[in-house]
Order: C-alpha cells, then structure tokens, then sequence
C-alpha cells in the first residue's frame, strides 16, 4: 500500500480528497473608442424591420421574433435582398476605414503585451530514430 492509499482510507467518507483551483483568466477591459463591428445584411434588415414584426405578432416572444425575420429576409427578392447587400457592404467600408484610423491604447498590464513578451517557444528538440521492434508472436532467443 502507498502512502497515498493510506491517506485516503484514513479520510471520512464526508471528506472529499482536496481539489486543485482552477484560475480564471483577467478579461481583457474593452476599450470604448473602439469602432463598432459592420453590421451584416440580416441585421440591418433585422433592424428596420422589428418594430413592424412585433405589431403585426404582439404574442410573439424574442426567439419568435427572430425566427419570423429570418423566414422573410430568406423569402426576399433577389432585388431587395441586393438592397440590404448594399448597405451591408456599405457598413463594412465604414467599419474598416475607421480601424485603419483607430489606434489600441499602450497598455503594459495587458495579456496580450504580457503574454508575448514573457512567452518564447523553444527550438524543438530532435526526433529519435525509432527502434525496430520484433514483430508480434516471433521472440528473439
């Protein structure tokens, strides 16, 4: 018998072995100068539209809502649909304009600034030649 052994037979049955604390990652602060996302088609659309899908199903609850949208927005014209594509792409030269002006803060107590500095990799080591085994069922004598 180990040591081990004999350490969880002395134990209570109430007592459970102690266990080892996970650590939660600090989330990163997000920084509200930051530009938001580009909106896809389905959202802008979503938006112009839900107030109208709420009056017309007032029982309708949030996923309902959203299930209604979707089915409309599929059933849309090729011609509509390429309205909200438009407007979509339209966000998404916004959004990315304003990331090539926006700037991170410095910030030193940051994960990632940590993270990098602190972490490099080492060189691999060199794979050893593998070792011809016998084959099965046949022994060396």
């Amino acid at each position: 018998m180990s040591s081990d052994d004999e350490d969880l037979d002395s134990m209570s049955e109430d007592e459970a072995p102690p266990k080892a604390k996970k650590q939660r990652k600090k989330k990163a602060k997000k920084d509200p100068n930051k530009p938001k996302r580009n909106m896809s088609a389905f959202f802008l659309y979503s938006n112009a539209n839900r107030d109208r899908v709420k009056e017309e199903n007032p029982e309708a609850k949030f996923g309902d809502i959203a299930k209604i949208m979707s089915a409309e927005f599929k059933d849309l014209s090729t011609s509509e649909r390429a309205k909200w594509d438009k407007l979509a792409a339209e966000d998404k030269e916004r959004y990315q304009a304003a990331m090539e002006d926006y700037e991170p803060p410095e910030d030193d107590d940051s994960p990632k600034a940590k993270k990098g500095a602190a972490k490099k990799k080492a060189a691999p080591a060199p794979k050893a030649s593998p070792k011809k085994m016998p084959a099965k069922g046949k022994a060396k004598k």
